[in-house]
């Protein structure tokens, strides 16, 4: 079984891989914090760490040769223009400062893409089912 000590060393794991990525939007903590009704919502570090590897998963789901494709196909059968093979991807502000990417990118899927979801939608699996909590989140508000 997890305990809280063992969800913050992954929280930080996480954290680090995904910094070193790249990814530092979805790493930092404040992001995740949310203004309710009855005050400022912080999660627990098994919370935190579920969020994060979520919001990873919606991350590659974008950038995912089967997403880019059915979005390309999709853009064919709704325009004049048969020929097009790419879309140009344009960036968020918070991105293109935070993780450094360009205003503006050709999207491409990557083939990688598909079997990373996989395998990160098992880990996310793994690590509940390890979970000593009980699946309480661990919301606390201030």
């Amino acid at each position: 079984m997890m305990e809280e000590r063992d969800w913050l060393e992954i929280l930080r794991l996480i954290q680090a891989e995904l910094r070193d990525i790249g990814l530092t939007s979805i790493a930092e903590l404040s992001g995740y914090d949310e203004e309710t009704f009855e005050g400022r919502r912080s999660y627990g570090a098994r919370k935190l760490a579920i969020l994060m590897l979520e919001a990873l998963d919606r991350h590659l789901a974008i950038h995912s040769s089967k997403t880019v494709e059915r979005a390309m196909q999709m853009i064919r059968e709704n325009v004049e223009t048969r020929g097009i093979d790419a879309a140009i991807l344009i960036n968020n502000g918070d991105d293109i400062e935070v993780e450094e990417r360009e205003r503006e990118e050709v999207l491409r899927g990557d083939e990688r893409i598909p079997s990373a979801i996989e395998d990160l939608r098992t880990l996310i699996g793994q690590l509940l089912e390890a979970d000593s909590s009980g699946g309480e989140g661990g919301a606390t508000f201030e």
